[in-house]
C-alpha cells in the first residue's frame, strides 16, 4: 500500500510499504520517488514546477534562520494554546461533574442501595462516595434521551478533589441496570481519578492518613493503621465485596480498566492489590 499524509505533524510525507520498491520520505523524497531521479534533481523539477528561477539570489543564512525561528515559534504558540484550551475543557467537564455529585440524594435507603443488595452487598456503612440521582438523562446513539435512576460515584484525585463522576444506569426499582446499550458510564477528567469506598482500619482519608504519617517511623504508622494496605478494583461492585471481605484495607474503584493504570498510590499505602 502506498500512503500521502495530507494534514498534521507529518503533512507532505509518504510510506511505500511494498517490498518490491519499499519508501519514504518528505515531500521532495516524493517527487524523487515518482519521478526515478536523485534528491538534487527532485529540488531542480520542483523550482520549475513553482516557477522558481535558481539563478534568482539566495536568501541569506540569516534571513532563513529568522524565518524557521519564527515558524517554530508560531508552532510552540500554537500547541501551547491547544493545551490549554484542553485543560480548561477537562476542567469545565470536572466543574459540571461535581456539580451534579452535589446536587445528588443520598444514597443510602435508595433504589441505588437496592441495587448493591440484589447484587449481595449489604453495606453496614454507606460510602461516602455514592450518591443517588432520581433521573438522569440518557443520550442514545440516535439521539433521543431517556430518564434514568442513577447511582452516582464521585472520583476523585490524588489530593481528594472530585474531577469526575462515574453513572451507573438503574431500573426504576433498582432491582438491576437500566436497559440501556452501556449502563455504566463516566463523565468530566476521569484520568487517574479513582472511586474511594472504604477508608480500612484507620477511617481516615489518604490526606489525613498522611499528615499524621509525617513524623513517625513505619512500625508506629502500621500499629496505628495510618501506614495500611490499598486495594483497587475496576468497578464498584467488586471493589466493594473485597470491602466486606477486608475491612482493614483501603478500597477504591478506578471506573475502568484503562484507568487503573493512571492511578498514583498514596503515600499511606504499605501494598497494593488490584
Amino acid at each position: 500500500s502506498f500512503v500521502i499524509w495530507t494534514r498534521g505533524e507529518s503533512r507532505g510525507c509518504f510510506v511505500e510499504y511494498s517490498p518490491a520498491a519499499p519508501g519514504k520520505g518528505d515531500v521532495v523524497d516524493l517527487v524523487a520517488y515518482v519521478l526515478g531521479c536523485s534528491r538534487w534533481e527532485a529540488l531542480r523539477w520542483a523550482e520549475n514546477w513553482l516557477g522558481i528561477d535558481p539563478t534568482a539570489s539566495r536568501v541569506d543564512n540569516a534571513t532563513w534562520r529568522a524565518t524557521l525561528e519564527a515558524r517554530a515559534a508560531e508552532a510552540a504558540a500554537r500547541k501551547a494554546a491547544d493545551a490549554e484550551r484542553q485543560r480548561q475543557e477537562r476542567d469545565d467537564k470536572a466543574q459540571s461533574a461535581k456539580g451534579w455529585w452535589l446536587a445528588a440524594e443520598p444514597g443510602a435507603g435508595s433504589p441505588a442501595q437496592t441495587y448493591l443488595e440484589a447484587r449481595g452487598l449489604r453495606l453496614a456503612r454507606w460510602p461516602g462516595a455514592l450518591r443517588f440521582q432520581p433521573a438522569a438523562k440518557y443520550r442514545h446513539e440516535d439521539g433521543t434521551i431517556s430518564l434514568h435512576p442513577v447511582m452516582l460515584a464521585a472520583m476523585s484525585d490524588k489530593g481528594g478533589a472530585i474531577r469526575a463522576v462515574h453513572r451507573t444506569f438503574l431500573r426504576a426499582d433498582g432491582a438491576g441496570k437500566a436497559d440501556v446499550p452501556s449502563a455504566k458510564k463516566m463523565w468530566g477528567d476521569p484520568a487517574g481519578a479513582t472511586i474511594r469506598l472504604s477508608k480500612g482500619r484507620s477511617s481516615l482519608s489518604p490526606e489525613a492518613a498522611a499528615e499524621r504519617i509525617a513524623g513517625l517511623d513505619l512500625d508506629e504508622a502500621e500499629a496505628k493503621g495510618l501506614f495500611g494496605p490499598l486495594a483497587i478494583a475496576e468497578g464498584i461492585e467488586n471493589a466493594l465485596s473485597f470491602a466486606l471481605w477486608e475491612p482493614d484495607f483501603r478500597v477504591w474503584a478506578a471506573g475502568s480498566i484503562v484507568n487503573l493504570a493512571r492511578i498514583a498510590w498514596p503515600v499511606c499505602a504499605s501494598r497494593v492489590t488490584m
